[in-house]
């Protein structure tokens, strides 16, 4: 018998969340900067509740997941990395340049795309 794949929306959402990820971190560019930026640094100018908007921003990549069936041990990665962004990016100044140079959401997005391109191959690779 078949494993039912991911929900028919799955995939519109992974879009979703790709274009998300981006915007949170790494959608602006400065010449004087080494490396983009995103809104996760731009609000985090604003302690905590900066913060707390781009985690809930970013937990949307926790529903992706467990509309692709990731597994939950990588899910709880997932929400580490959140976590860890909104505590230490909620520190004013340091938390900045925290946000700027983690990039959770990357972070996130690199778990999920991990995960289906090993689904992918299972799937290639026919069944056992």
């Amino acid at each position: 018998m078949a494993k039912p794949g991911p929900a028919p929306d799955s995939d519109r959402m992974l879009k979703g969340f790709r274009v998300l990820s981006g915007l949170l971190d790494n959608r602006f560019s400065l010449p004087f900067l080494p490396a983009p930026f995103g809104l996760d640094a731009l609000l985090g100018l604003v302690p905590v509740l900066g913060d707390a908007i781009t985690a809930v921003m970013g937990a949307y990549a926790l529903v992706v997941a467990h509309r692709h069936k990731v597994p939950f041990w990588k899910r709880l990665g997932m929400v580490w990395n959140i976590a860890i962004d909104f505590a230490i990016g909620s520190i004013p100044l340091v938390g900045d340049l925290f946000d700027w140079a983690f990039q959770a959401h990357r972070k996130n997005l690199r778990i999920l795309e991990r995960h289906l391109e090993k689904q992918q191959a299972q799937r290639a690779a026919g069944p056992v």
